[in-house]
C-alpha cells in the first residue's frame, strides 16, 4: 500500500513537472516575439521630428525594420457624437511606423501611414464603451472639437488614443524593431544615440528578457537532471549487491541524465543566442560581467517603471512568469528528491 501511494505521488509530481515546463516554454517562446524591440526614452521634447526624418533617410536606419518616435500628451476626453458618450483616454502623438511600438497588437483595421492627418488608433475597450461595438473603423470621434477618423483598434488594456505626430512636434521616446533579432542591440542603441543623443536615456531591450529567461531555464533544468541522475545512480549502486546488474544499470541511468542535462543546456544557450552583447571577447574579463550585470539590472527597473503600452506589460509578465515557473520547478524537484529518492537510499 505504501509503495502504491509513493508511485501515485511520483506520477502526480511528474505530471506537475511536465505542465510547469509547458507553461515556462510557452512564455519563453512568447518572449521571442519582442526580442527585436528596442526603446530609448529621453527628456521631454528632446527628439525633433526633423531629426527623426533625417535618420529614416540615412543608411543607419537600414538595420531596423520599423521605427517610430512618440510623445505622451497626457489624458484627454474622447467623445462620439452618434452615441453622446465620452471617455477620458491617454493621448499619444506618434510619428513613423506604429507597428514598431505595437507590433501585432492590432485587433481591427490598420495602422495610420506617414503623412495622414485627422486619424487615430483607439483601444478596444474605449470603442466598445463609445459605440457598443468593435467594428467601428471609418467612424469618427471628437477630441477638443476636432474630428478624428478611427483607422485601427488596438488590443490595449487601458484607454488610449494614438494620433499622427506633426512636423513641429518634439518627441520623448524612440522605438525600433531590428531587422535581425540576433543582431547586436548595443550596436543599434549606439547608432540611435549618435543621432538623438545618449544622455539620461532609459533603455528597454527585448533581447535582454529572452536571453536571461532562456539561460535561467536551461541552467536550472540541467542542474535538475544532473542531480536526479546522481541520486538515481546512488540508489542503484546501493542496491547493486541485491539486484542483478543493478550497478551497471545505475551507470546507464547516470549517463542518460548527464547527456540529457548537456543537451538541455546547449539547447537553452542556442535559443537564447546571447551574441556579443552578453559574451566577452575573453572569459577572464570580469569587468565585462560586472558592467553587464549593472547595465541589465537598470534596464529591468526601467521596464518595470515604464508600462505605457501593453507590449511593455506583456514582456515583463512573460519574463516574470518564466522565472516564477523555473522557481516552482526547483521547489518541486527538491520535494521530489526528498520524498522519493532520498527515502530509497
Amino acid at each position: 500500500m505504501k509503495n502504491l501511494r509513493q508511485k501515485r505521488m511520483l506520477l502526480l509530481q511528474a505530471v506537475i513537472f511536465i505542465m510547469l515546463n509547458i507553461w515556462i516554454l510557452r512564455n519563453l517562446y512568447g518572449l521571442e516575439e519582442y526580442e527585436n524591440l528596442i526603446s530609448l526614452s529621453y527628456p521631454e521634447g528632446a527628439i525633433s521630428a526633423e531629426a527623426f526624418s533625417r535618420w529614416k533617410e540615412s543608411e543607419g536606419s537600414s538595420r531596423t525594420a520599423e521605427a517610430a518616435v512618440w510623445k505622451d500628451g497626457g489624458e484627454d476626453l474622447i467623445s462620439a457624437d452618434s452615441t453622446g458618450r465620452e471617455r477620458k483616454a491617454a493621448f499619444y502623438q506618434l510619428k513613423g511606423q506604429p507597428a514598431a511600438v505595437f507590433g501585432g497588437g492590432l485587433l481591427r483595421g490598420r495602422y495610420f501611414t506617414e503623412g495622414e492627418g485627422d486619424v487615430c488608433l483607439l483601444d478596444k475597450e474605449t470603442v466598445r464603451y463609445l459605440f457598443g461595438s468593435e467594428d467601428v473603423t471609418g467612424l469618427k470621434v471628437q477630441r477638443n472639437g476636432k474630428a478624428l477618423r478611427i483607422v485601427g483598434i488596438l488590443e490595449e488594456e487601458k484607454p488610449l488614443c494614438i494620433v499622427p505626430g506633426q512636423e513641429t512636434t518634439s518627441f520623448d521616446t524612440v522605438t525600433v524593431r531590428k531587422k535581425d533579432s540576433a543582431a547586436s542591440s548595443n550596436l543599434v542603441v549606439s547608432m540611435l544615440e549618435a543621432v538623438f543623443g545618449g544622455a539620461d536615456t532609459e533603455r528597454i531591450d527585448g533581447k535582454l528578457y529572452t536571453v536571461t529567461a532562456w539561460l535561467f531555464y536551461s541552467i536550472v533544468m540541467s542542474v535538475t537532471f544532473v542531480l536526479a541522475g546522481g541520486l538515481c545512480f546512488q540508489v542503484y549502486k546501493n542496491r547493486g549487491t541485491r539486484l542483478t546488474g543493478g550497478r551497471w544499470f545505475g551507470y546507464c541511468i547516470l549517463f542518460f541524465f548527464l547527456e540529457a542535462a548537456l543537451l538541455i543546456f546547449l539547447w537553452g544557450v542556442r535559443a537564447a543566442a546571447p551574441g556579443s552583447d552578453y559574451l566577452p571577447s575573453y572569459w577572464s574579463d570580469f569587468d565585462f560581467f560586472s558592467k553587464l550585470f549593472k547595465e541589465k539590472s537598470v534596464q529591468v527597473k526601467d521596464l518595470m517603471m515604464h508600462q505605457e503600452f501593453s507590449v511593455w506589460k506583456q514582456i515583463l509578465e512573460m519574463w516574470m512568469n518564466a522565472a516564477g515557473g523555473v522557481l516552482l520547478v526547483i521547489l518541486l524537484t527538491v520535494h521530489s528528491v526528498h520524498s522519493n529518492i532520498l527515502g530509497a537510499i
